[in-house]
């Protein structure tokens, strides 16, 4: 074995934290994309489904709170933390080559949310099974507004894939007493 040569070693600053991010966020996605095809096969849509949104969903949760953690950020205790949770959020988690876009109420206490190109909905619908498909998209966000302590409601509520020409397009209601 030999030693490498300061001159030739590698060493993560010289890669652009940008790209690594969108590495690190593609590789996850294809994890995601292999098991979640991988389970179609085994368990069928049904349970793939089940498994997958309970799964996106705490893992949400987790995601929040380091997050917050990371951030330093306060208790929620307004529609306008629920924003400034957000708009951090999706700018450190939400890589680039995703199109998602968040278009806020005046005062914060609606968000609704705007993807025109979704891997899951491609995923889904080149295995053939996108009509029974339960989105696994927006439990994600579930599960950050779950640990924030925020309810709301959703529109559509429906669970399904609710692609359209125009993209996917979810009203999130934040519900504070």
């Amino acid at each position: 074995m030999t030693a490498t040569s300061a001159a030739t070693a590698f060493s993560t600053d010289d890669v652009d934290p940008a790209a690594w991010r969108d590495l690190l966020v593609r590789n996850w996605m294809t994890h995601d994309a292999m098991w979640f095809g991988q389970s179609v096969m085994h368990h069928g849509i049904d349970a793939t489904n089940e498994l997958n949104c309970a799964a996106v969903r705490a893992m949400g949760a987790v995601e929040a709170k380091r997050v917050v953690r990371l951030l330093g950020l306060p208790a929620v205790a307004g529609p306008a933390d629920v924003r400034r949770f957000f708009d951090a959020a999706i700018a450190l988690v939400i890589p680039s080559f995703m199109s998602f876009e968040a278009a806020w109420a005046d005062d914060s206490t609606q968000a609704t949310f705007h993807i025109t190109r979704c891997f899951a909905h491609d995923g889904v619908e080149s295995l053939g099974v996108l009509e029974q498909y339960r989105c696994g998209i927006y439990p994600r966000l579930y599960g950050w507004l779950d640990t924030l302590g925020v309810a709301f409601e959703v529109q559509p509520a429906a669970s399904g894939c609710v692609w359209a020409a125009d993209g996917c397009h979810r009203t999130l209601t934040f519900l504070f007493p």
